[in-house]
């Protein structure tokens, strides 16, 4: 009875969604579901970094740039933090895998059973430098072996166990004593392990191994959405590496009025375009939020249907070339104001009618026609920047579903969460978590659209942003120092949409940029490759997402059970006594080939699609 119940609302679902994902309206939250944020200290032992997943308060006062706080001029240690590096749903146990944090090559394995019995903790994953302490070979292209359950080099068979330890050397001398415990207990034998945890689905790594950095390990709390369960931050994730840098991702992040022209037809519109009032009291050392911000879309006003003169009054043409006027407000529109763009005020008292009446050619007490614009459903937005990773937007979706019927009046919130990770000069990762805390499938399976299809989607949003991105990057990178230190001198903003990218840039000014782990890391950027690799979306997503490479394995099935029956099919047409059994024969045939064109499409998606914004009309 209850599925029953649910498909009409499923129907009405689909309808709405699209468009409160766009979030492009503006609207009022009340100011109890904002509570105050605690600032985070990184050197504060016992203080809690967990973000709030509602949206701060915060004054409506333009950005000076300054704060009255007495962190906010302490140095940002970009070391003592912790990093997302992967999703653990990507990762195979039975394997290392490679990752790069800050310029170094680390892998990631977990323990097996064996070993993590033998000390009394549960299997755990682990991250070691991505170097063999013999001769330096990478880790990442060795095994877990399944005896002992710790981290083998395939180059030489020393094995690691999770602290680093050497726990094998196979060339050491069987008959002398002790000489293979001498070497395994030399510090030299012992790879390099770097703090690291699990939480909310991804592998936190903590790059600094120094006393002080491992201290600080224990204390400082990676920076994780509270109040948000697992389900919900599993709903739609997508880790992509990026061909341009950790501080172009972020200030591509924390940028909304980019979406409806770099997103078009995509999962915006052009004519969706705001003004956006964006305002940020003040930066620290923790990051910054933005104040409560409520856009301002332009609306269509509806044209005005000509009514009939009473009594005659010329002909059709000279009605449609005389100017006619439209009532708005107290003040009146001229005739090419008809069907243009008018700003909406969002005012409180918004949903009022609006009308537009339009007098008949040659008869000043002809008949009038009111037409009554839709009112505007207010959004209240928010951005927020935790550093050194972690970007998000909260957008309150509660007055619209709540006008939905059968639905129970409750508060609805979306979050837009990027976590972008520096991994080197010109190149980062995202990962991307579209949170909401409504409508979730309560099975996987039930879920619709499939998820591969939403990372397809959300690849060719990446798409569409890289090829401004990569180029943008290169740009600034041939203005002087001193200029790009200063926001308003590397770029013109004029308009308020602006201001949390240069929050942003401020807050880099003051803290820094990322720290790489390599000293002497050339700090020039990659040359900029063909189009086809800019976009690649195999080495950089597919081959390590593991929603994408099960469909991508899938569809090649399909592809090849559709190309076999449609062999059989044509031997079929061709071996048929029957005409009619020739016609099914070559139909089938025809159906097969078509739909294994059709589904070696989508198999390209995966590795490549093109984008080319000038014919995205």
């Amino acid at each position: 009875m209850t599925l029953l119940m649910s498909i009409p609302l499923l129907m009405v679902l689909g309808l709405v969604l699209p468009y409160t994902s766009q979030a492009f309206v503006g609207g009022q939250l009340p100011k109890s579901l904002f509570p105050k944020q605690q600032s985070r200290r990184a050197s504060t032992a016992g203080t809690s970094n967990l973000v709030s997943a509602t949206t701060p308060t915060s004054s409506s006062v333009a950005f000076t740039g300054s704060s009255s706080n007495d962190d906010v001029h302490e140095a940002f240690d970009w070391w003592k933090q912790w990093y997302p590096v992967a999703l653990t749903r990507d990762l195979d146990s039975a394997v290392p895998t490679k990752v790069t944090l800050l310029g170094r090559d680390l892998v990631l394995w977990k323990e097996g059973a064996v070993a993590a019995a033998a000390s009394g903790n549960p299997p755990a994953w682990r991250c070691f430098i991505d170097r063999c302490p013999h001769r330096m070979a990478p880790l990442s292209e060795g095994r877990v072996d399944s005896k002992t359950g710790h981290l083998q080099c395939a180059y030489h068979g020393w094995e690691f166990g999770g602290s680093g330890a050497c726990s094998k050397i196979p060339q050491a001398d069987p008959d002398a004593d002790q000489s293979e415990a001498t070497a395994r207990r030399s510090r030299r034998a012992c790879a390099t392990a770097l703090p690291s945890q699990e939480a909310q689905g991804m592998i936190w790594v903590w790059p600094d191994t120094s006393d002080k950095g491992l201290a600080a390990s224990k204390v400082v709390k990676p920076t994780l959405m509270e109040d948000v369960d697992e389900k919900a931050m599993s709903y739609l994730v997508v880790c992509r590496d990026m061909p341009y840098g950790f501080e172009t991702l972020l200030e591509n992040g924390i940028d909304p009025s980019h979406l409806p022209f770099a997103h078009h037809n995509i999962i915006s519109n052009r004519n969706q375009a705001a003004f956006i009032d964006i305002k940020v009291d003040e930066i620290r050392n923790d990051g910054f939020d933005s104040a409560q911000f409520f856009p301002k879309r332009r609306r269509m006003l509806p044209s005005v249907a000509e009514a009939a003169p009473a009594g005659g009054g010329g002909s059709a043409r000279q009605q449609r070339q005389e100017p006619k006027t439209v009532e708005h407000g107290s003040g009146n529109l001229d005739q090419h104001r008809i069907g243009s763009l008018v700003d909406d005020a969002h005012d409180d008292d918004n949903n009022k009618e609006e009308s537009a009446t339009a007098a008949a050619h040659g008869d000043p007490g002809g008949h009038r026609r009111k037409r009554t614009l839709p009112p505007m459903v207010k959004v209240a937005q928010s951005l927020h920047f935790r550093p050194p990773t972690l970007l998000y937007q909260v957008i309150n979706v509660t007055e619209i579903l709540n006008k939905l019927p059968l639905l129970p009046k409750r508060e609805r919130l979306i979050r837009i969460v990027t976590y972008a990770v520096p991994t080197g000069p010109g190149r980062s990762r995202v990962i991307y978590r579209f949170l909401r805390n409504y409508f979730l499938p309560p099975l996987a399976w039930l879920r619709w659209p499939p998820e591969w299809i939403e990372h397809q989607r959300i690849l060719r949003v990446l798409d569409s942003d890289t090829v401004f991105l990569h180029g943008q990057e290169r740009e600034r990178a041939l203005l002087d120092p001193s200029t790009v230190q200063d926001v308003d001198k590397t770029y013109y903003m004029p308009t308020a949409a602006d201001g949390s990218v240069r929050a942003l840039r401020k807050w880099l000014a003051r803290f820094g940029t990322p720290k790489w782990l390599i000293s002497g890391l050339p700090s020039s950027l990659p040359q900029t490759p063909d189009r086809r690799t800019l976009l690649d979306r195999y080495a950089s997503h597919t081959a390590h997402c593991k929603v994408c490479r099960g469909a991508l394995r899938n569809l090649g099935r399909l592809r090849h059970g559709i190309g076999f029956m449609s062999v059989m099919a044509f031997y079929l047409g061709l071996l048929g006594q029957s005409v009619y059994t020739r016609l099914a024969g070559g139909f089938l045939t025809v159906l097969g080939i078509t739909g294994s064109l059709i589904i070696k499409g989508f198999e390209e998606r995966f590795y490549f699609q093109p984008w080319d914004h000038g014919r995205n009309h």
